[in-house]
């Protein structure tokens, strides 16, 4: 197994970890707004890693966020 292989994986287990966290916060209302907003911007850097990760293999692909219900 490549490293990159390892990094992708890797890569989505911590986005399945903060996509977790995103919907608890979200039933917190108010009071998780802020780290709400965080796990959000993180996932963000995770997606931005995977695409790049998946490129080292010539894919290039779109995707949209779905909101996690709580």
């Amino acid at each position: 197994m490549k490293i990159e292989d390892i990094e992708i994986v890797n890569t989505l287990n911590e986005i399945q970890k903060i996509n977790d966290m995103i919907a608890l916060h979200q039933g917190f209302g108010e009071n998780g707004s802020i780290a709400l907003d965080n796990y959000q911007l993180m996932r963000e850097d995770l997606l931005e890693q995977l695409r790049q990760l998946l490129h080292t293999y010539n894919l290039t692909f779109s995707w949209s966020i779905n909101s996690l219900a709580a």
